[in-house]
């Protein structure tokens, strides 16, 4: 029935296609798990830049002019130095540190009113 030694080698290049095929979509999902891991650790770090950015301005637009303060989060640290650019804003340099990782961002406020006025995370 297998006189010309057709299935063996069928078999072989169904097989090798097959893992070929599960090696690239199992590549395909390391690289998407990694992306998906990175971008959640960024949106992470966003929202607790904005937690002490919103605690900043409730406390401006009370009346209090914040001086140099640290937030702690669970693994994360924000330091945040308030410095006064006119009668009427200031400017707010935060720097969060997770480990070995630094991140630096500034934003400016309006002192009555306690509103960002701009931000920017420098590359």
């Amino acid at each position: 029935m297998n006189e010309k030694g057709f299935m063996y080698p069928f078999s072989l290049c169904i097989f090798l296609l097959t893992c070929i095929f599960l090696s690239i979509e199992f590549s395909q999902y390391v690289s998407e798990k990694g992306v998906v891991a990175s971008v959640n650790q960024q949106e992470r770090r966003q929202y607790l830049f904005l937690l002490t950015s919103k605690t900043l301005s409730k406390q401006m637009a009370e009346g209090v002019i914040p001086i140099d303060g640290l937030a702690i989060y669970a693994d994360i640290e924000v330091s945040y130095t308030v410095k006064p650019i006119s009668s009427q804003e200031v400017e707010v340099t935060y720097r969060m540190r997770q480990g070995s990782l630094a991140v630096k961002a500034m934003a400016q406020y309006e002192v009555e009113s306690g509103k960002l006025i701009k931000w920017m995370i420098p590359v």
